[in-house]
Parts: structure tokens; C-alpha cells; sequence
């Protein structure tokens, strides 16, 4: 008698990659665009993640640094994409602008729904008014993003 043994997926398991911008890089639109942009190297992604089960969720994280510049009193929002959806992952209101100083921003999301399969994550930044307001990143700083795939 032969009996199969189909091993189960590993999970949790994930994948982070790392983006230094070759140079400085803006963001001024109220429709998501990719973060950093590629003028850059951007985006940072995570490519070819694998959702191993679609009963799972994935918790992606992006972190990094810039610099609101140009106008205050304006909102940022840092967000990721996944699977052609875009999702809100911190929000930043930029009051004052103190010589370009970076800043650290970032956070994590809890996403769930996303079939198994194979997928490319990646980092988005808006802001609220088009042309009036800018957020930048350059040499001086990096992104992560990060990918779990878990219970």
C-alpha cells in the first residue's frame, strides 16, 4: 500500500524588499501614484509574492522617509497595492514645512480576500490637492515593504 503525503504550505512567511531613491522624487496628485516614484527607482515592491491558501490574510508594512515641500496644511496619504487595489496605510497632515526635514512614516494593514496566487505588492502616495502641494524623497532616505502571509 502507498500512501501520499501532500505537505502543508509553511505559513507565515514573507518577503521584504529595500529602495534607496537614486534621486529626489515628487508626488503631487490626488490619485494614487507609485511610491517612490520611477523616476527614482520606484516603486518599492515586493514581486513575485506567492499566496500559498486563499483562506489567509497578508500583512503588508512600508516605512521610509521625506519631506512635505512648497505649501502647508496639507494631507498625504501613504498606501499600498495589492492585486489592483489600492489601500490607505497612513495618513500624514503636513502643517508646517521646516527646511525639507525628512520624516519617518509608515504603518501596517491587514488585507484579506486575495486569492492564492502570485502577486506583485507595491508602495502608492497621494496627496489631497493637485499642483499646490508636494511630498518628496531622495537620496537621503529609504522604503521598505514588507509581506506576510498569514493565518
Amino acid at each position: 500500500m502507498t500512501v501520499k503525503v501532500t505537505p502543508e504550505p509553511f505559513i507565515p512567511h514573507s518577503t521584504a524588499a529595500r529602495l534607496v531613491p537614486s534621486g529626489v522624487g515628487s508626488v503631487s496628485n490626488t490619485a494614487y501614484q507609485p511610491w517612490p516614484p520611477a523616476g527614482v527607482g520606484g516603486p518599492v515592491q515586493v514581486t513575485g509574492f506567492v499566496k500559498q491558501r486563499s483562506d489567509t490574510k497578508l500583512i503588508v508594512s512600508i516605512f521610509g522617509s521625506g519631506y512635505p515641500v512648497t505649501v502647508t496644511g496639507h494631507l498625504y496619504t501613504l498606501g499600498v497595492r495589492v492585486n489592483a487595489a489600492n489601500s490607505d496605510v497612513h495618513v500624514k497632515f503636513a502643517n508646517e514645512v521646516i527646511n525639507n526635514e525628512h520624516d519617518l512614516r509608515g504603518g501596517e494593514i491587514e488585507i484579506t480576500g486575495v486569492p492564492a496566487g502570485t502577486y506583485t505588492i507595491d508602495g502608492r502616495l497621494k496627496g489631497d490637492n493637485t499642483g499646490t502641494s508636494a511630498y518628496q524623497t531622495d537620496t537621503n532616505d529609504s522604503w521598505t515593504i514588507q509581506v506576510t502571509e498569514t493565518l
